[in-house]
């Protein structure tokens, strides 16, 4: 059984990444975003020898966007049982100069959390996510593993324990 914990030893050298307490206080049991941002400078052209090979996952469903350009949406459908990631390469969204990394991940809130009014705010499949969406009753979890690498040494870490990334919260979808 894959759950969040194992699936952070799994990548090893990034940690779960979520919103401040200060922001977790305005979700108030109702589906939710939270946007993930990282920038970064890459002061040389890329090198043909390079690789960036990233493993992304997140609670609940998330989409990844580099410089603007969607890349992926997620994870990957799973189980009670089982939750997935991507290992995506993102290489060819990068450019020389200024680079952003946005994770737009949605939360939707646990049957048991919500009161009737909210549920009677959304139409009634949407009252707590999509069926196919396997809910995890936290707030937005992002994990994120990887860089840029060059004949084998990592020039720069997009793991989200090892640099800022920055969170912001949005309210509804």
């Amino acid at each position: 059984m894959k759950m969040l914990e194992e699936l952070k030893d799994e990548l090893f050298g990034a940690n779960w990444i979520t919103l401040e307490q200060a922001e977790l206080t305005k979700a108030k049991n109702e589906i939710y975003c939270a946007l993930f941002k990282l920038e970064f400078f890459l002061s040389t052209p890329i090198n043909q020898n390079a690789s960036c090979i990233i493993n992304i996952t997140a609670v609940d469903r998330y989409r990844l966007y580099v410089n603007g350009q969607p890349v992926c949406s997620g994870p990957c459908k799973g189980d009670r049982f089982n939750r997935y990631y991507e290992t995506l390469d993102i290489l060819h969204y990068l450019k020389e100069g200024e680079n952003q990394i946005l994770a737009r991940v949605v939360v939707f809130p646990t049957r048991n959390s919500m009161t009737r009014a909210t549920m009677n705010s959304y139409a009634p499949s949407m009252a707590h996510g999509p069926y196919s969406v396997m809910t995890a009753g936290t707030p937005p979890l992002l994990l994120l593993q990887g860089g840029l690498c060059c004949d084998g040494q990592e020039l720069v870490s997009f793991s989200t324990d090892c640099v800022a990334w920055q969170s912001i919260f949005e309210n509804g979808l």
